[in-house]
């Protein structure tokens, strides 16, 4: 099942939400993030989030991709993102169009 901002907080609520709130809620349900903001990993709060919470975290690196180009990067390496979050976390992935790396 897939969660959004939107469908978990409201419109409204999602808008103006600080990342901290939302990464402490996944951590706490053992959602895996696919997200597309990778300087979520060096903001201090986010970073101490993701820690303490145990995220499991994968982040497009490119700015600036169509939705269907970030759907086909995630789908190109579904496999190794799933083999990889059955570990347990705190664990942040940057995802490119050539692979996944780990970078915490």
């Amino acid at each position: 099942m897939v969660h959004t901002l939107q469908t978990v907080y409201g419109d409204n609520v999602a808008r103006d939400l600080d990342d901290e709130v939302w990464l402490v809620e996944a951590g706490k349900r053992n959602w895996i993030v696919l997200a597309k903001d990778e300087r979520i990993r060096r903001r201090p709060n986010e970073l101490a989030a993701i820690r303490e919470h145990r995220v499991k975290a994968f982040y497009l690196t490119a700015g600036g991709l169509k939705g269907e180009v970030q759907a086909a990067i995630l789908l190109k390496h579904i496999n190794r993102i799933i083999q990889r979050a059955r570990n347990a976390g705190p664990m942040v992935w940057a995802v490119t169009e050539s692979g996944i790396r780990r970078v915490l």
